[in-house]
């Protein structure tokens, strides 16, 4: 991977902040999939339990990106997403 200093960004892709430095959507999927797997796997084992499907949701989110994006990990959204017109 490139080092911040001497990486080109584009216009067309986006990016975003890691623990990792600033890489391409392109580049954090396959790193986001591996955690997915991980995570499923603990579902699977039964070794993730929460209470609640709330608490689920959130430690399943907080698990995948933790040590990514921990800025975000296991935390509920302070904004709605909006995505041209529509709103989630």
């Amino acid at each position: 991977m490139d080092s911040a200093a001497n990486r080109q960004f584009h216009a067309g892709t986006r990016y975003v902040e890691t623990a990792i430095g600033t890489i391409s959507y392109q580049e954090l999927a396959p790193l986001l999939a591996e955690r997915v797997t991980d995570t499923e796997l603990a579902i699977v084992k039964r070794t993730l339990t929460p209470t609640t499907i709330h608490d689920l949701l959130l430690e399943v989110h907080r698990r995948i990106r933790i040590d990514l994006t921990p800025k975000f990990a296991g935390r509920s959204r302070l904004r709605d997403v909006r995505v041209g017109p529509r709103r989630a």
